[in-house]
């Protein structure tokens, strides 16, 4: 997934940063070895000085060396020798031979100079720093992604809400059609107008709901939380932003005088169809004008909240009983 793909590339780049700075570091370079070499072999003439001829050399040595900007390498390399027999014509016995040997190799033609010896460290840093873009690149995407999908949620769940508000009033249209064809004031076709008006709303709302759990989806897909169990699918993700309701009671309240903030109560007006709303924030003001208050208290937006919750209570029993 796109958080895989990212943890991948920074890890990437953490090498190539890595790398870069080894390479322009040129820090000199130690290191030791040590040997040993015993040996027996039957003499194979009398000038050897034993007829079963013992040898032993034991080597160890250290060494630095450090490359230079130059493109040259110097190095230093203290070596140690010591060598024992049992020959009788080897006057001296252990025998110790030190040497210091100090050495500089510069080539002439081939990498010379101080271009050719920063070259790599100039080719690390030209793809650290693509790494760098390329990361930004993506993570830039990701966002764009993220935000896209989230407010196209947004979109579709303030959408599919004012479908089902029509859809409400299509329904309400067909049991007022119906009574008035009882009393005789409508023909019965008038009937069959609103059930297809209605039916063509129910249709509407349906593939609106069906685009609004294919968002949702997209939009779990892309951020990708994790649940907390293995093969799980990851949590759904839901918008908490409500900016059509919060812009609908700027709306209804822009020409009142208020003492409190009416946004607080946008929380509670979620789920309710933009003609509830409406019917909400009338009743608040209408209940400051007959109190003969200039402004709206917020007594006055939850008591009209709490009756729109009872008319909604009360159309849902009275469909239930139909």
């Amino acid at each position: 997934m796109l958080g895989q793909e990212h943890h991948e590339q920074r890890e990437q780049l953490r090498d190539l940063v890595g790398e870069a700075h080894r390479l322009q570091a040129d820090d000199p370079a130690f290191g030791a070895d040590l040997n040993l070499d015993r040996r027996k072999v039957p003499a194979g003439s009398v000038l050897q000085g034993a007829s079963l001829l013992a040898t032993s050399n034991r080597n160890w040595n250290v060494y630095g060396q450090k490359t230079l900007l130059t493109g040259g390498n110097i190095r230093l390399d203290w070596l140690n020798n010591r060598f024992t027999t049992d020959s009788d014509f080897q006057s001296l016995s252990p025998q110790y031979t030190p040497q210091a040997l100090l050495s500089l190799n510069q080539p002439l033609l081939r990498g010379f100079g101080l271009y050719f010896s920063r070259l790599n460290i100039r080719i690390a840093e030209t793809a650290t720093d693509a790494a760098i873009e390329t990361y930004r690149a993506n993570v830039a995407n990701f966002i764009t992604q993220v935000v896209t999908a989230y407010w196209n949620v947004v979109r579709l769940t303030e959408q599919l809400g004012v479908l089902q508000s029509s859809l409400e009033l299509a329904q309400q249209t067909v049991r007022d059609n119906r009574v008035r064809v009882d009393v005789g004031v409508l023909p019965p076709v008038a009937i069959k107008e609103s059930e297809a008006e209605a039916a063509r709303r129910e249709e509407e709302v349906i593939v609106a709901t069906n685009a609004l759990n294919q968002a949702r989806r997209t939009l779990r897909q892309i951020v990708f939380v994790p649940a907390g169990q293995a093969n799980a699918f990851p949590r759904p993700v839901d918008p908490i932003d409500r900016p059509m309701i919060e812009r609908f009671l700027k709306l209804k309240f822009k020409n009142v005088a208020l003492d409190f903030d009416p946004l607080a109560q946008s929380s509670k007006l979620e789920g309710y169809s933009y003609a509830e709303i409406e019917r909400v924030c009338v009743q608040a003001i209408k209940s400051a004008v007959i109190h003969r208050r200039k402004t709206v208290r917020e007594q006055d937006l939850r008591r009209a909240i709490a009756d729109e919750v009872r008319r909604r209570s009360g159309r849902a029993r009275l469909k239930a009983s139909d």
